[in-house]
């Protein structure tokens, strides 16, 4: 375990042991989210694009591009969290 302070701004400095457990790196992202009233954070994949093919499912309507970027962002969210489909 370890600790790390929130500043004015709002940061914090992931702990480098922490990073090194998880493989982060400079520009790496994390997804935030509240589970059981803890913080937790997800390092969000950084492979090869071509690993995300097929993993949007069926054929629907094109409802624009806001719509389709908002679908494939979840999508990658699933993927990476191993959460099952809707």
């Amino acid at each position: 375990m370890s600790t790390a302070t929130i500043t004015s701004k709002g940061q914090i400095t992931i702990p480098r042991d922490i990073r090194e457990k998880l493989g982060l790196r400079q520009g790496d992202q994390l997804l935030f989210s509240v589970e059981d009233g803890k913080a937790v954070a997800y390092p969000l994949w950084r492979g090869d694009i071509r690993e995300l093919a097929g993993i949007i499912k069926g054929r629907v309507s094109y409802q624009g591009r806001e719509a389709e970027r908002e679908s494939a962002r979840q999508a990658v969210v699933r993927h990476v969290l191993k959460l099952p489909e809707e």
